[in-house]
């Protein structure tokens, strides 16, 4: 289950700016925050898009809408980091 959450946080959030988040920048800011990326729960995923996220993104040119920032809270909220992700599942059903 190791990095899924993180994971998930960077697509969701990529998605809801409309570009590619810097990555490792974003792992930065979660650590800074002491938290660890590798194992972040969900609170800790929400405390950041209530809190750091915004200046997280000006400091790089990139914004959220409120609209975009509630469906990045329902998106965070619902996933579950024990059920297969698809390429997880495609990937044993081809045995790589």
């Amino acid at each position: 289950m190791s990095r899924k959450r993180f994971d998930h946080l960077f697509v969701e959030l990529s998605v809801s700016v409309g570009k590619r988040v810097p990555r490792y920048a974003l792992w930065l800011e979660l650590h800074d925050l002491g938290w660890n990326p590798e194992s972040l729960r969900v609170a800790e995923a929400l405390e950041f898009c209530d809190g750091r996220m915004e200046g997280f993104l000006s400091h790089r040119g990139l914004k959220i809408s409120q609209r975009a920032r509630n469906r990045l809270r329902r998106e965070l909220v619902k996933f579950d980091p024990t059920r297969p992700l698809p390429e997880e599942i495609f990937e044993r059903l081809c045995g790589s």
